[in-house]
């Protein structure tokens, strides 16, 4: 397993770094946010850390479809976990599809969403994971998931919008 630096405030509110070992730098965070320390980066360590290739990080558009999807699936009131797997094999992307086959499998296994998600931590911003987790926890997955396509929305519109910037002087 590989170890991730992790850089944290204790509960009595120190700043601390500690050097975890771990499946995924999730997994790192997950185990000092049980201990009540409040997790605000991790990084891999050593060569492992230097060579491995994770995924890729989903883009804005990536992110504005998934949220949009996740945010239907829960406003049709339809079991979360079955109507991932039917959503992954109605959306085009390849990489989302597989990304929702792998959560759904998960949750299918006993994982919360959180969870669930958190295994693909890579592929997200650390602000949307924290929003599902908040989300699941308060009981307003409905309203955190319209936040975060507004959000992936944002992003989309943002990069577009820099793109037109860059692009006039040519």
């Amino acid at each position: 397993m590989p170890d991730f630096r992790v850089e944290a405030f204790d509960p009595q509110g120190a700043p601390v770094l500690e050097t975890v070992e771990a499946e995924s730098a999730y997994a790192a965070a997950s185990s000092l946010r049980a201990n009540g320390y409040q997790v605000y980066a991790v990084r891999p360590t050593g060569l492992k850390g230097l060579f491995t290739r994770g995924k890729r990080a989903l883009n804005a558009e990536e992110l504005s479809l998934l949220s949009e999807q996740l945010a239907s699936l829960v406003d049709s009131g339809l079991p979360f976990a079955a109507g991932l797997q039917d959503m992954a094999g109605s959306i085009r992307n390849r990489r989302v599809s597989t990304l929702l086959r792998e959560v759904q499998e998960d949750m299918q296994r006993g994982r919360s969403l959180e969870e669930a998600f958190g295994q693909h931590a890579e592929q997200f911003p650390p602000v949307y994971l924290s929003l599902l987790r908040a989300g699941e926890q308060t009981g307003n997955l409905p309203g955190v998931l319209r936040q975060l396509t507004d959000y992936a929305e944002g992003l989309t519109r943002l990069k577009y919008r820099l793109q037109a910037i860059f692009a006039y002087p040519t």
